[in-house]
């Protein structure tokens, strides 16, 4: 085999790539051979993607355009024939200095189009319909983009918002209504699969939604056979797609999950209009339930605290719920805060568990994955194999939910930085 077909198949070389920057006045510039490095920043957390980029600059670039922060930026490549092709707004530009008598450098921090029409105004309106619905028209209506949605809203209301901007109207929905299984709802964007989506925690976690394995990128060469190669060299191109390095940077953060209620904890809820008031307890183990079939509470019944177990623990933490129910003629349409109190709970819970467990991954770029996509780890254990027996770790491995994606284009190899996330363990600890 030749170094030109190993190079052809080897993993995170970028096939295309191309940076063009259009000036306030309508000129247009190729970025490609300047930039030493760009990075695309995706979350389930955050409704836009955005980035930054790296110019190496010994052509007066910042004269010439010249660079007023009044620029747009397209950013295009093909990897493993699937091509991206993403525009921008430049939001600033940071770090700007001299590197040698003849060059400098400096880096550019741009954002989506979305963001832009985020800042430029304001409204005032009402809307009446699901929360799900009222996101949907809100982004269509002022961010000029459709959503996908992906989950219904548990909840329907009538809005009344008094200049607001569009982000921050979406958000009151998003923070304070679930979905129909109680779980949060997340309006997310994506690198490799681009535009508005609007999901559920359990969704995300549905049966659905594919398993992408990442595999962890240990070759060896076992190829025995004269003549041959090495097995090494026939099998790399099944190693793409894998991790070079993956790291527990936190887990079973259980003070954390004690002390915010998570587990369990005390409601009030007072309806102002109605003049009523209910005191009722969250119970996790009750309110909420095990999202995958793979996953399995890492909770154990028969560790107590003080003889209570950690769902029973409900002194820990006091939500205080206040309604009002006769804000509109419909009981069936409330305002944002007319909302179940044990689901809104629950809601929290879900959302506050999610990253009880997270891990960092680096390695190489795989076309189907995003954002709110599911993955198969694999993690060994922390012990010589001597006896030929199962070394995988049965706690950590399995199933976790990609919460955000770092994409990384350095010197033509594209690689990304993955954080991963579940609660609970691999249901297959349960035999150990």
């Amino acid at each position: 085999m030749s170094d030109q077909n190993i190079k052809a198949i080897l993993p995170k070389d970028l096939q295309e790539l191309h940076i063009f920057l259009g000036s306030h006045n309508q000129a247009v510039f190729d970025l490609s051979p300047k930039v030493s490095q760009i990075n695309l920043y995706e979350s389930i957390d955050s409704p836009f993607v955005y980035g930054e980029l790296t110019v190496i600059d010994n052509d007066d670039l910042i004269n010439k355009v010249p660079l007023v922060g009044q620029e747009k930026l397209q950013i295009y490549y093909k990897y493993k024939n699937t091509v991206v092709d993403l525009v921008f707004y430049v939001s600033e530009y940071i770090d700007m200095k001299v590197l040698t008598e003849s060059a400098g450098g400096f880096v550019i921090s741009f954002t989506s189009v979305k963001e832009f029409y985020n800042h430029t105004s304001v409204f005032s309106k009402s809307y009446k319909g699901r929360a799900t619905e009222i996101i949907q028209k809100i982004h269509k209506e002022y961010l000029k983009e459709d959503v996908e949605i992906l989950s219904t809203s548990g909840t329907s209301h009538q809005m009344v918002y008094p200049y607001i901007k569009a982000y921050d109207a979406i958000n009151m929905l998003i923070t304070n209504t679930y979905a129909v299984d109680s779980t949060p709802v997340f309006l997310y964007d994506t690198v490799n699969s681009p535009g508005a989506k609007l999901q559920s925690l359990g969704d995300m976690w549905g049966t659905s939604n594919p398993v992408i394995v990442i595999k962890n990128a240990n070759i060896v060469n076992t190829d025995t056979q004269k003549g041959q190669t090495g097995q090494a060299h026939r099998d790399i191109s099944k190693f793409t797609e894998g991790a070079d390095t993956q790291v527990i940077k936190r887990s079973f953060s259980v003070l954390d999950n004690i002390a915010d209620g998570r587990y369990a904890s005390n409601i009030t809820t007072i309806d102002l209009s109605n003049k009523y008031y209910e005191e009722v307890t969250f119970d996790y183990q009750k309110n909420t339930k095990i999202l995958h079939s793979t996953l399995k509470d890492n909770i154990s019944p028969a560790f107590k605290f003080n003889d209570k177990g950690l769902n029973k623990t409900h002194t820990a933490y006091h939500h205080l719920f206040v309604k009002d129910g006769k804000a509109f003629e419909s009981e069936s349409v409330g305002n944002l805060y007319n909302v179940d109190s044990l689901n809104k709970a629950a809601m929290m819970s879900y959302y506050s568990r999610m990253n009880d467990t997270s891990i960092v991954i680096s390695g190489d770029n795989n076309p189907n994955l995003w954002a709110g996509k599911l993955v198969n780890l694999t993690f060994k254990r922390m012990k010589p194999n001597l006896g030929g027996d199962d070394d995988i770790d049965k706690v950590n491995s399995g199933t976790y939910l990609c919460r955000s994606i770092k994409h990384e284009i350095r010197n033509m190899k594209y690689s990304i930085n993955i954080e991963c996330s579940r609660y609970g363990i691999n249901k297959e600890a349960e035999n150990i």
